[in-house]
This record gives structure tokens, sequence and C-alpha cells, in this order.
């Protein structure tokens, strides 16, 4: 989400876990519902590379699962 601070990224990814757990998907007559865990890492300059962001995203879902599902993380070095 480029020019998105870290704060609001946060606010978006929560809007949009919220929206899929209120989601009911209908397959072959059986509803379905479903949750999302969600990682946010910010790039910063000591992100060197696309690799190691993505990694830092990673650990934060990772962080999300880890911790309860269904929720949003945000990379570890923010959680300060």
């Amino acid at each position: 989400m480029a020019d998105t601070s870290l704060k609001n990224a946060y606010v978006f990814a929560e809007r949009l876990r919220k929206e899929v757990a209120k989601a009911t998907v209908t397959y072959n007559d059986i509803d379905i519902n479903y949750t999302i865990s969600v990682g946010v890492a910010e790039v910063d300059e000591g992100i060197t590379s696309h690799e190691a962001w993505i990694e830092c995203a990673d650990a934060a879902l990772y962080q999300s699962k880890e911790t309860g599902r269904n929720k949003t993380s945000l990379h570890p070095k923010h959680n300060r």
C-alpha cells in the first residue's frame, strides 16, 4: 500500500479481516464461514530488498496465527 502509514495499513487490514469474517460463501448448498490472519510490515530504511520486506510481513502473519488467529499483527519491531 504505497504512501500509506503503518497505522493506516493496520486500519485497512482490520477492516478487511472483519469483512471476511462476516462473509458467508455458499458452495454446493453448504454455507461456509471463514476468517483470515494478516501480517503487516512497513518498508523503511532497514528493509534492503523486497525479500526482506516479505520476510517481515510473514513474521507478522505467523505472530497472528500463533497468538489466536483471525487477527492482524504488525511486524514485531513495531510492537514495542
